[in-house]
């Protein structure tokens, strides 16, 4: 588990794929040297942009995070 970046809600994994869409949203980043940096595809990265544009940084945290397990 990585360590929660307090300022957001975010783990850290988190916050740098939030920083790496919004660079990508705003046109400073294209979608394949996003996906370099964060070791995914450029498919991927779609996902999260449109997920981001939906929900906002929320959309970014695991879908299980605080649900209780079996």
């Amino acid at each position: 588990m990585g360590k929660t970046n307090e300022i957001r809600g975010l783990t850290d994994m988190e916050a740098i794929k939030y920083r790496v869409v919004y660079e990508i949203i705003g046109k400073r980043l294209k979608k394949r040297q996003g996906a370099e940096e964060l070791g995914i595809s450029v498919r991927q990265v779609g996902r999260l942009i449109k997920k981001v544009r939906k929900e906002g940084p929320i959309g970014l945290i695991h879908g299980l995070v605080g649900k209780v397990g079996n």
